[in-house]
């Protein structure tokens, strides 16, 4: 029988805790593992979580809500995140059956922070200063005492947990109302002023857009216009290995926040054209390397093989594609595909089949 593997990656120990696939295990370090329900970081005194299973109450887990450090609080975030899909509360006693004799104690003081979190949030409510933040915290406050109330129950403790004191938190919601819009026709006229200038700086920003956009359709018109009267850029960069140059002026290219408010009002951005650079890759010999126009260079004495690989695989009509890591290479580059119709494709580079019978003709290969 093959032995069970108990080390794993960091990121797979809360996935196996969760979903109950074996006993125990721990990452490389040890600084993360679990032993059954109960999963920890470091050390056995800090437990971050533990999961409840009852075959009437169902699942239940309890995570620890204290934090400690970096480390433990991406363990935490890990462990949370893998038991997203069940039910959890955060309490500051996440293993309260461990000793028997503490367990009711233990579970009376986790209710009674649930309870304490729900008014500490009301309380914090009553001083806001903004509606939404009076939303939050009571939405908060109930998120605990629903906590509570499914605590209680799934532990079979006795009594009930205090309902939400809705008066007190219509009262919180009206006093921050007051203090946002005291008075309604100014809150209106505010609003109004708000759409004028948001009206203006729609128009402003359109404005400048058709600017730059006039601007772009010029400069292609003139990159178009100079390549017609230009030699043949191919032709130069073989010759070469450089580029022509276009005594033409880029337009300004606006503030990455710019270019984010146009995405933002739908705008179809234009591209300034780049005078002379082809899409198609382009092969020249360079000394005893073969240089491609994206800047990657193989040596001169692959040709051969890679010219008759294509041949051959043009002639039996069967692409090539190779599988794992195995496979032909060009100097320090996997081909990662040889078409059917000879395009060769290393890398980020997509060779056609017509450039290639260029660089063979010129190497004599043909």
């Amino acid at each position: 029988m093959a032995r069970e593997r108990h080390v794993f990656p960091t990121s797979e120990i809360p996935h196996k805790w969760a979903h109950a696939t074996q006993s125990d295990a721990r990452n490389n370090g040890g600084t993360l593992y679990f032993r059954g329900d109960t999963i920890y970081s470091y050390r056995d005194s800090w437990p971050l979580a533990r999961i409840y299973r009852h075959k009437k109450r169902g699942v239940l887990v309890l995570s620890n809500s204290d934090r400690y450090g970096p480390t433990t609080a991406r363990h935490q975030s890990a462990v949370n995140r893998a038991v997203s899909h069940l039910r959890r509360i955060a309490v500051p006693d996440c293993t309260p059956t461990t000793w028997a004799a503490e367990t009711p104690k233990c579970h009376a003081q986790n209710v009674r922070y649930l309870e304490t979190l729900a008014a500490n949030e009301l309380a914090k409510a009553q001083r806001s200063l903004q509606a939404r933040g009076v939303t939050w915290r009571r939405a908060g406050a109930q998120e605990a005492l629903t906590g509570a109330a499914d605590y209680r129950r799934h532990f079979g403790m006795r009594g009930k947990v205090a309902a939400l004191p809705v008066a007190a938190w219509d009262a919180a919601l009206a006093r921050a109302e007051r203090i946002v819009n005291p008075d309604p026709a100014s809150a209106q006229r505010r609003e109004r002023q708000a759409a004028q200038r948001k009206a203006r700086a729609r128009h402003a920003l359109h404005t400048e857009f058709d600017a730059y956009a006039a601007a772009v359709a010029a400069h292609n018109a003139a990159v178009a216009e100079a390549e017609k009267r230009a030699p043949d850029a191919a032709a130069h960069w073989r010759a070469t290995g450089e580029w022509l140059d276009l005594d033409v002026d880029y337009p300004p290219a606006p503030r990455r926040k710019r270019l984010r408010e146009y995405k933002r009002a739908g705008f179809d951005i234009p591209k300034p054209r780049r005078a002379f650079r082809l899409e198609t890759v382009l092969l020249r010999v360079n000394g005893d390397e073969i240089e491609t126009s994206q800047g990657a260079r193989i040596p001169l004495a692959a040709a051969p093989l890679v010219w008759a690989a294509v041949q051959r695989i043009v002639g039996r009509g069967i692409a090539y594609t190779p599988e794992g890591l195995g496979g032909m290479k060009i100097g320090d580059y996997a081909v990662r595909e040889i078409r059917t119709d000879g395009t060769l494709i290393v890398g980020c580079h997509k060779i056609p089949h017509a450039e290639l019978q260029l660089m063979a003709q010129r190497l004599g290969l043909t």
